[in-house]
């Protein structure tokens, strides 16, 4: 048995985004996804229930939903006995949904919109379910269908939230279990991490001086030696390590006509003295930066006009902007708030950016040929991050995916996810710490006080358990006492215990919780292999609505393993 669902393009393109479609009224309430209620057309639109119909009633989208999706003992049939209305989100699953487009402009429309919105994510996944067929409209002569409140309507509500947010740790698990990478391509990974840094490095050496590249050879090495590794790991081999040298090549004969070009206009004593006091006040600007976590939002603040630009050159605009509402639109608001008081609040830090701007001024007063110079040398070193980042990802791309395995989650009241790569007090405190999360959903984005808040919950409850008094458990505790201390500004640092992979993973999440590729990199950078606990956290603090298609994408490539995720997760329907 076939049933049919007229929608509009928006609500559709929402289904997409939770892999759901639910009762108008559904999306105002529940804690997660886009608010429909400003697209509706007039005050009957708000309805409490979804209609479906026997029969295709036309227009210019239609969903196709199976039985097997729906509870039939819900089913209110009409007076029509076509007709039906049903109080409950219905969760889609491959091969039991199909999508009518009306033509095939309005179906090539809808994908060409998706590919723009970050969180519409299921849209290929589907696609082989999409077909064109013309169905003229017919009305559907039953009153108000669907607008009477259903006694367990904020029962249903609750039950999505926290679909949701299971949804989202399970898939957070699988993205981390599905991409870890083999003890080969980590050394690799880690290799050109450090060629990165070491660029980085000699980017500021260089422009702080005034003379020419020491140790070049240096850096022609590490390029080589990554090269030799790459090409022994993968069966196509790539230029762009030959690039690289190349580009360094450049960088090593405009250093030269620089120094050259200082010395020739007895810039030398002058701009030596003008570039140790701009990196006296950048480190002091730095430590500050450091000490108040502004480094990590101005790195937060810069990814998303990245994405933005991303966005814009799909679409052939110079930058697309996030738009009110939607995760990135509140949180870049947020730092940007954050920012503007801290600059304007700190005293020390606003004369040390006042300092700097007048040393920058000195500096720019050194001849023209210098500054180009300069400028040339920077773009190239830029060049340089650029295809350090393509190499990275490079070497994801071409890692082959392993298979998913969910055996280690059990359903009981809460999550239980059975670790055999840590001890059983790390075990416990994660398990501790993910089912605080998911019993304490976030009213609003991911923040830093929303993190601490949770940390704190997690970790008395975690010492009201007999896991807690060993010393294991006693280590756990004092982390995140550090950590606790350290975001509070009550301590310097604090320490991660080295020999505890699941809370090293769990820290990548505390640390770096707004977006899954910054738990990607510090996670790389700490040489930690099991992600899939740091995902699993966030996946669980986000709801699987508000995830990305750049994260899930890899997990809906491969039909099969796509479809062992859809089976295990409907169990917690």
């Amino acid at each position: 048995m076939k049933y049919y669902i007229s929608i509009s393009a928006w609500n559709l393109l929402e289904s997409f985004t939770t892999e759901s479609i639910s009762p108008v009224a559904f999306y105002a309430e529940r804690a997660y996804g886009a608010k429909l209620s400003r697209f509706l057309e007039d005050k009957f639109d708000r309805t409490y229930k979804l209609i479906l119909s026997t029969k295709d009633n036309g227009g210019d989208y239609t969903i196709e939903v199976d039985e097997e999706l729906i509870d039939k003992s819900l089913l209110a049939p009409e007076k029509d006995k076509t007709i039906f209305s049903y109080p409950k989100t219905i969760y889609y699953q491959k091969g039991l949904v199909a999508f009518r487009f009306n033509t095939q402009e309005i179906m090539d429309s809808m994908i060409a919109e998706s590919q723009i919105l970050f969180e519409v994510k299921c849209v290929k996944k589907y696609q082989s379910d999409f077909y064109v067929k013309e169905v003229k409209p017919t009305t559907i002569k039953s009153g108000k269908i669907g607008n009477s409140l259903s006694f367990d309507f904020m029962n249903y509500v609750e039950q999505d939230n926290r679909y949701n947010l299971i949804k989202g740790a399970i898939t957070g698990y699988a993205r981390g279990i599905m991409t870890a990478q083999s003890s080969d391509s980590r050394t690799l990974q880690t290799k050109v991490m450090d060629l990165k840094n070491a660029f980085a490095g000699l980017n500021t050496i260089t422009l702080m001086g005034s003379g020419e590249i020491m140790n070049a050879g240096k850096y022609i090495a590490m390029i080589e030696d990554c090269k030799i590794l790459y090409n022994s790991q993968r069966e196509e081999p790539t230029r762009i390590f030959d690039i690289m040298k190349q580009q360094f090549s450049e960088i090593i004969k405009l250093a030269e006509t620089r120094a050259n070009a200082i010395s020739g206009h007895g810039l030398s004593y002058d701009q030596d003295m003008i570039n140790s006091e701009i990196m006296s006040v950048r480190n002091r600007i730095f430590a500050i930066e450091e000490a108040n976590n502004i480094g990590s939002l101005i790195s937060e603040l810069e990814a998303i006009k990245k994405a933005e630009r991303d966005n814009g050159l799909m679409v052939g605009k110079e930058r697309l902007y996030f738009k009110a509402g939607t995760p990135e639109y509140e949180r870049k608001q947020e730092i940007k708030r954050i920012l503007n008081d801290f600059t304007y609040g700190n005293e020390e830090y606003k004369m040390l950016k006042d300092e700097l701007k007048k040393l920058y001024g000195k500096q720019s007063e050194s001849s023209n040929e210098v500054e180009i110079l300069e400028g040339a040398i920077q773009a190239i070193f830029t060049r340089l991050s650029d295809l350090s980042n393509e190499i990275i990802k490079k070497i994801a791309a071409t890692e082959s995916k392993n298979n998913l395995d969910l055996s280690a989650i059990t359903i009981s009241n809460n999550i239980v996810l059975e670790s055999a790569n840590g001890l059983q007090a790390e075990s416990s405190f994660f398990n501790t710490l993910l089912n605080v999360i998911l019993d304490n959903p976030l009213d609003s984005p991911i923040s830093e006080n929303a993190i601490l808040k949770l940390v704190e919950k997690g970790t008395k409850a975690f010492m009201e358990l007999p896991e807690s008094e060993t010393e294991d458990g006693k280590q756990i505790v004092n982390c995140m006492r550090g950590f606790w201390l350290y975001k509070n500004h009550r301590a310097v640092s604090f320490e991660i215990p080295s020999d505890m992979e699941v809370i090293k993973s769990t820290m990548g999440f505390l640390l770096k919780p707004f977006g899954f590729d910054q738990i990607e990199r510090y996670l790389l950078n700490k040489k930690c292999q099991h992600k899939e606990y740091a995902f699993m956290l966030w996946g669980a603090c986000i709801g699987y609505a508000d995830m990305p298609k750049t994260f899930t994408e890899v997990l809906y490539s491969d039909t099969k393993e796509a479809e062992k995720l859809d089976r295990f997760t409907r169990k917690f329907i």
